[in-house]
């Protein structure tokens, strides 16, 4: 019975380990409803409790299973990216566990331990494996504006290799000295081990690359099919307005005819009356944001609108320079990630007063675009710049990302500063 909790505990570690590697390390999105969640740990439990209990020669088959499994059910990503990663992913999670075992061999030789003891050491090496996957995932999440290139992919290769034949090489002195195995045989499936694991790996980082450069584009295409609509809606209130504004010049004459007839007459509440109608008429055609670009003026217009259910309010001052020399495509990944972040922040607030302030001034060659929104969340600021702690951390992550890449073409500036419980953002280009 020992052995049966053990086993079920080893399971677990690397359940935890799969899980860690999809959702922390890789960004895989969970699926968000609990019952899918509760159904999953009970069919796991159960699952591995039959395999154990019963059908102990098929335990390594159907752990392997019910891994694959739990991640085709945890997990929101199409069905192929699933599969072709489960292997090469699972098998990074047992290199690991194979380099670690090897340095306790090297260091505790285990051959003269009870088959508990040895049980027992699986753990807690599978427990080393958990922190090693966390700190890679805290890595990842304080890095996460680093853009990946080819030229990194390749060092990342290279470096991941020579880590494969260092554990190759622990993996086989352990074998040959305090085993006394075949020394030729050990070699041999060393040089296929060594083949197969950089040829896993290697895989792995390209689907990795070709992920992540998928989602950067998928984000900038909606971003951009955002500002389109919203331009399509500015156009139609702008031209509504210029209408309404036609319509009242062309009754302008009228409107005082009668004003003049009330005031002949000395009937101050009927004047008074008129005005108040004349004056909510006139309330339209006023409110619309004029920055003098009119890409940023759309976003910001159309920000406004949405604002108004979430009790946010947006203040603008400043204006664009003519000769203003960014593209409109980066002026629209610049600025409708940096209003959003802003508006998101805001709205998780609580406080009465949730304004977002955005001013413009400009010197004889930058721009300096500085936003002000009050923020509950909790945020690591690092000379300047944000480290995110959201959940949602590769999304966030890839705004701020397109924002950098976009002003490092005009050698342009991303800074953020916390005040108490509001953040300063600033854009210089």
């Amino acid at each position: 019975m020992q052995f049966y909790f053990i086993n079920i505990l080893c399971f677990i570690c690397e359940c935890i380990k799969i899980y860690l590697l999809y959702d922390k390390v890789i960004g895989f999105k969970k699926v968000k409803e609990k019952w899918i969640w509760y159904i999953t740990i009970v069919g796991v439990f159960l699952g591995s409790s039959i395999l154990f209990f019963r059908l102990k020669e098929y335990a390594v088959f159907g752990n392997t299973l019910i891994l694959l499994v739990i991640i085709m059910v945890l997990f929101k990503e199409p069905l192929f990216y699933k599969c072709i990663m489960f292997f090469p992913l699972y098998s990074i999670i047992c290199l690991l566990d194979t380099w670690l075992n090897s340095i306790q061999e090297i260091l505790i030789p285990s051959k003269d331990f009870s088959i508990f003891i040895r049980r027992f050491i699986e753990i807690l090496i599978s427990i080393v494996t958990i922190i090693i996957l966390i700190v890679i995932a805290r890595v990842k999440q304080k890095y996460i504006s680093i853009q990946l290139s080819r030229k990194l992919i390749w060092y990342q290769g290279f470096i991941v290799a020579a880590v494969i034949v260092i554990s190759c090489i622990f993996t086989g002195y352990s074998q040959v000295v305090l085993q006394d195995s075949t020394v030729l045989l050990d070699r041999i499936l060393n040089f296929i081990f060594v083949c197969a694991w950089v040829a896993l790996v290697y895989m792995v980082f390209a689907v990795m690359y070709n992920i992540i450069v998928k989602e950067q584009y998928r984000l900038s295409i909606e971003s951009n099919e955002k500002v389109l609509k919203s331009q399509q809606e500015y156009y139609k209130m702008v031209l509504e307005k210029d209408q309404s504004i036609r319509r009242f010049r062309h009754d302008y004459g009228s409107h005082i005819g009668c004003i003049k007839m009330f005031a002949l007459k000395q009937n101050c509440n009927a004047i008074i009356n008129y005005i108040e109608e004349m004056e909510d008429f006139t309330a339209n055609f006023t409110g619309t944001i004029n920055t003098g670009n009119m890409i940023v003026d759309t976003i910001i217009n159309d920000t406004i609108e949405k604002c108004k259910d979430l009790g946010i309010t947006i203040e603008v001052s400043g204006m664009f320079p003519d000769n203003f020399k960014v593209s409109n495509m980066d002026v629209t990944t610049i600025f409708s990630n940096a209003i959003i972040n802003a508006v998101e922040a805001a709205a998780k607030c609580k406080q009465i007063d949730k304004t977002v302030k955005i001013s413009i001034r400009n010197t004889e060659k930058k721009s300096i675009i500085e936003m002000e929104n009050p923020i509950a969340e909790s945020l690591c600021i690092e000379k300047g710049i944000l480290r995110s702690t959201k959940n949602d951390n590769l999304n966030h992550g890839f705004g701020i990302l397109n924002i950098r890449n976009c002003l490092e073409k005009y050698n342009g500036i991303l800074e953020f500063e916390r005040k108490e419980e509001y953040i300063y953002t600033r854009i210089i280009v």
